[in-house]
């Protein structure tokens, strides 16, 4: 891809007080795509976060970005390593996706929003060390993707017809549950989320990846506690970094988003990877494809591909999931329908 000079542009605008222009240029540096940064604010956090955009004057489609598990910043890196592919004998970062799909998509008309997760800002920035969530819900997170909406909304060249959602792994559930929810979001990209709701992944997360058949037996009968009420709340569960509030509310959204995901009636693509062990798709993107029938749904595998659509020693976003990304926003796109009052 050609580089080109493009300007880093800061803006400060919080979720509650919206801008319609960039402000003061600090700085220039070489990138693929003219990008902005900027700060978005809610509950008094101030998210680190950016807006990569076409380097053209039109009315774009854009795509918002939501992380899946861990306490991850805008580009989708985090300090928690991770081993992901069939085979692998080794830890590798988990990647920078984000900023990949942002790259390549605002390349192809498509203006892009990502934003450090609030966790990341909570735990990494306010009070590391990173990754334990015990201020933060399932529910702040859903809330941030409203606050994301509205914002983009407001932004110069968005085309407010088309602005889609894209979940990673946790993230897909939420966007599924956000996108049901409302009538301004045309599309949902679900890529590598759960068809089953998260204690019962969780368990064969301990089973298959961790290897920990003890564990697995521990902990489901701590979630059988957990779900009839008898958990109490100021224990930790087996192994966890999560407490037992974060657990019950995580629960409840999958349970909920299991059945979303089934009947919402939004164009939804459905995407897996056949090497990845920790949302494996010949048990989820098989439930999906027996359970939902809807036209309006893409069912998308990719041979080799792990949970962060990489390979084994290339933790690089895939050119080809990066290109079916491209063709289906421009593919779901609609034409604004304007009407008027006699």
């Amino acid at each position: 891809m050609k580089s080109i000079i493009t300007k880093f542009i800061l803006i400060i605008i919080p979720f509650f007080s919206y801008g319609q222009s960039y402000s003061s240029i600090i700085d220039t540096f070489y990138v693929n795509t003219p990008e902005y940064a900027l700060t978005l604010g809610v509950d008094s956090l101030h998210f680190p976060s950016a807006i990569t955009t076409p380097d053209t004057q039109a009315l774009f489609p854009i795509l918002i970005l939501v992380h899946g598990t861990a306490a991850l910043d805008k580009d989708a890196n985090s300090t928690k390593d991770y081993l992901d592919s069939i085979g692998a004998n080794y830890r590798k970062a988990q990647t920078r996706m984000f900023y990949d799909i942002a790259d390549a998509l605002s390349q192809n008309g498509i203006m892009v929003l990502r934003y450090d997760k609030r966790s990341h800002t909570v735990n990494c920035i306010e009070k590391p060390p990173c990754w334990f969530v015990d201020t933060v819900t399932i529910y702040d997170y859903i809330k941030d993707i409203h606050h994301a909406i509205d914002f983009a909304k407001t932004l110069p060249n968005v085309d407010s017809c088309n602005i889609f959602l894209a979940g990673h792994s946790q993230g897909g559930s939420f966007v599924s549950q956000v996108g049901y929810e409302r009538f301004d979001v045309r599309g949902i990209l679900n890529m590598a989320g759960t068809s089953q709701p998260v204690d019962s992944v969780a368990i064969y997360q301990y089973e298959s990846i961790d290897n920990d058949p003890v564990g697995a037996n521990i902990i489901r009968r701590q979630f059988d506690s957990l779900r009839s009420g008898l958990w109490p709340m100021s224990t930790t569960l087996y192994n966890s970094h999560f407490s037992p509030r974060f657990w019950i509310d995580w629960i409840n959204h999958s349970d909920s988003a299991v059945f979303v995901q089934q009947y919402s009636n939004k164009p939804k693509a459905l995407m897996y990877g056949t090497a990845d062990r920790f949302v494996p798709s010949n048990i989820h993107y098989q439930i999906w494809q027996d359970s939902i029938s809807r036209p309006n749904v893409t069912f998308q595998l990719f041979n080799d591909l792990d949970h962060g659509f990489g390979t084994e020693y290339d933790s690089t976003m895939s050119q080809q999931v990066l290109d079916f990304m491209i063709d289906w926003i421009h593919t779901t796109s609609q034409e604004c329908m304007v009407t008027t009052v006699d």
